[in-house]
């Protein structure tokens, strides 16, 4: 359907940042600098407008962190919220994003604030076609 699901594996990681395993799944954890972030480079072959889908999980107490997902001048800006615990994930749409050509594009993903102990765990970033 055009989907693009960016999984921990396939992230450059900038700074201190890392992919841990947790209940058989990767995630990007260690979240603990706001300054660190993650990028992706992927091919699109149909332009247009997408959800952002962010599966999160973050511990209570440590919610409120903003973080902002771009591609280009395009970007999200979303806060996270508490899941229970660091383990627990949802998915959560965050906004839409145009990408205007088919090609090779780099989504990153970046905290503007970490209000608890870490940002997030992020297990996936999911952009789906807007129908």
């Amino acid at each position: 359907d055009g989907s693009v699901t960016l999984r921990p594996a396939d992230a450059e990681i900038h700074g201190g940042v890392r992919v841990e395993q947790s209940g058989g799944k990767d995630n990007i954890g260690f979240w603990v600098n706001k300054d660190d972030f993650v990028t992706w480079k992927f091919k699109v072959t149909k332009p247009g407008k997408f959800d952002v889908e962010m599966d999160i999980a973050c511990k209570a107490g440590s919610e409120g962190s903003e973080y902002t997902v771009s591609i280009g001048a395009e970007s999200v800006k979303d806060a996270v919220e508490s899941t229970g615990q660091w383990q627990s994930y949802k998915t959560k749409k965050s906004g839409s994003i145009s990408i205007a050509e088919a090609g090779r594009v780099e989504l990153a993903g970046k905290a503007l604030s970490k209000k608890g102990e870490g940002v997030m765990n992020l297990r996936s970033v999911t952009l789906k076609p807007v129908k």
